[in-house]
């Protein structure tokens, strides 16, 4: 069998158990099919990522962005005062950065963008100059596990989109839209990679009847009222059930660390024995904490991929939902979002 080389691009950090298990899933199918084939991950989080790596993948390289440069040279750096000086030039700019995806391009036989959430938000412009690259080297390319938005729908998002030789979104409301702009033929609809993610037993206690919770800052930013209503459902567990709760986290990341939330749930019960935080939890792999939630009697969840490890293996799930990948997971496993996904800014305690 041909031995491919793929480059697998987006990927922000596995510190998040959601990027982890896309990328594990992902690499993991793809020897799984042909285990000559090469597999090369472009991260942001570079120097975390290629000390924790993961057996399926054969090579790390960096994504330098503008909010995490990486290492520059003298010379990128006169490139880039160059690109600001020629009425900012952003595909110069951004070709730069990303110097080193680019560099492996040519050798690359498949490039898949690991889409995920770099197509909502407005956040995918730093991917536009390899998408670029990728085309002008002849190289097929293609969008996996994508969700997208109609509101950050624009021009160039459009553009790009329309790059790809195909893309795979994992939920219907996503794939409706894109049908509205881009021939189907190009268009695959299949559940997020990490529905398929195998657990993996680890040595955790975990009692018997504990529901587990995770929330995580965006919650608690977009929702002033979101931590009272998660203190009122814990006062309700307390007083009424036998259940215990599990503090669960799933995303480590300095700028958006889970633990920093739960933290605070956790001070406020103190004293309470009923109500735990799992320790050490970032050292736990995203198949050990797919096990730890499949010994949970039910899952209330902010983040999507801990939404999945219960949807996966039929834990009872509330997702606490912000956008379009929330929803269309809801729609396509239940036939409706209403009643399984409550947008932030309707968030109460009823």
């Amino acid at each position: 069998m041909k031995k491919d080389n793929l480059l697998l691009i987006g990927l922000g950090t596995l510190k998040n158990k959601g990027c982890e298990a896309i990328l594990d899933v992902t690499a993991s199918q793809i020897k799984e099919y042909n285990k000559n084939s090469k597999v090369i991950a472009a991260t942001v989080d570079y120097l975390n990522d290629k000390e924790q790596h993961l057996d399926k993948v054969d090579k790390y390289i960096r994504h330098c962005i503008q909010r995490n440069p990486c290492e520059l040279t003298d010379e990128d750096k006169e490139a880039i005062s160059k690109a600001e000086n020629e009425l900012f030039d952003y595909m110069n700019f951004e070709r730069v950065y990303q110097r080193k995806v680019i560099e492996e391009i040519p050798n690359s036989d498949i490039v898949l963008s690991i889409g995920g959430d770099n197509y909502c938000y407005k956040s995918s412009e730093w991917l536009y100059t390899i998408d670029d690259s990728v085309k002008k080297n002849n190289k097929k390319l293609v969008l996996w596990g994508a969700s997208i938005q109609e509101g950050d729908m624009d021009d160039e998002l459009l553009r790009d989109l329309k790059r790809f030789d195909l893309l795979v979104f994992r939920e219907t409301l996503s794939y409706n839209l894109a049908s509205k702009y881009i021939n189907k033929e190009k268009l695959l609809l299949l559940p997020d990679p990490a529905f398929a993610l195998p657990k993996e037993k680890c040595d955790v206690d975990i009692p018997d009847n504990t529901i587990a919770i995770n929330v995580s800052p965006i919650i608690e930013n977009a929702n002033s009222e979101a931590l009272e209503s998660v203190y009122k459902l814990i006062d309700y567990i307390l007083e009424n059930e036998k259940y215990n709760v599990l503090l669960l986290p799933h995303v480590f990341t300095e700028d958006c660390n889970d633990i920093d939330t739960l933290n605070k749930i956790k001070q406020k019960y103190s004293d309470e024995n009923r109500v735990i935080m799992l320790e050490k939890s970032e050292k736990y792999s995203v198949r050990q904490i797919k096990y730890i939630i499949s010994k949970c009697r039910f899952l209330v969840a902010a983040r999507t991929h801990a939404s999945i490890a219960a949807y996966s293996m039929g834990v009872p799930t509330l997702v606490i939902g912000y956008s379009t990948k929330s929803k269309g997971l809801a729609k396509d496993l239940f036939g409706t979002y209403q009643n399984y996904v409550m947008p932030v800014n309707e968030l109460r305690w009823r």
